[in-house]
């Protein structure tokens, strides 16, 4: 915080002591504290307003009970409906490439061992329930902790370049969604013409 005595000193009307560990640079609004450059950001509490955007209501109530370690896992009902297009739509990419990949993993796994223990092709309802299942416990942890990410790299950043940030990594979009539904679409339609026979 830049305090008056500090301002004072960086503009001489007060002597800048060398020994103390603290001294303010006026012009860029940063702290040297014991050897170690952190920046100060006048707004502290808005950058989670920013990365959470139109949902932030709910999601700063739980993400204040997340930093405050009293719920690390809370029920996510839209990640359980939608699995990889929530995560997709929350700009969480490399969660849902992990979890397309677990997915995937689970499938395998779920077929191969559904023809060795019943001797029959497999329902997809058990890598059904257990997407739902870990989409629903794990999406608002995983969002969490992407927000800690990017506020805390906001928080190394000037005022305005923090804020762009936190409002540009957070969010929704649906630009991720229309790629994904028309690669499905092209899948769909070279399958339907024999393309991938």
């Amino acid at each position: 915080m830049v305090t008056l005595t500090g301002l004072l000193r960086q503009i001489r009307i007060i002597p800048h002591y060398t020994n103390s560990s603290y001294y303010i640079e006026f012009q860029t609004h940063k702290i040297m504290q014991d050897n170690a450059l952190v920046h100060e950001s006048l707004f502290p509490d808005r950058l989670p307003q920013l990365f959470f955007q139109d949902d932030s209501g709910y999601y700063l109530e739980r993400y204040q009970d997340y930093c405050d370690g009293k719920n690390r896992i809370t029920l996510n009902v839209w990640a359980f409906l939608f699995g990889i297009f929530w995560f997709l739509y929350r700009k969480m990419y490399v969660e849902a490439l992990l979890l397309f990949a677990f997915l995937l993993l689970e499938g395998f796994a779920e077929e191969y061992l559904w023809e060795q223990l019943f001797d029959s092709t497999p329902g997809t309802w058990v890598s059904r329930i257990v997407s739902g299942v870990v989409t629903c416990l794990l999406g608002n942890y995983l969002y969490f902790r992407k927000a800690d990410r990017v506020i805390a790299h906001a928080r190394t950043l000037n005022d305005a370049d923090g804020e762009d940030y936190a409002r540009s990594a957070g969010g929704t979009t649906w630009l991720a969604l229309f790629i994904l539904l028309a690669i499905a679409a092209i899948y769909i339609a070279l399958g339907y013409n024999g393309y991938l026979d």
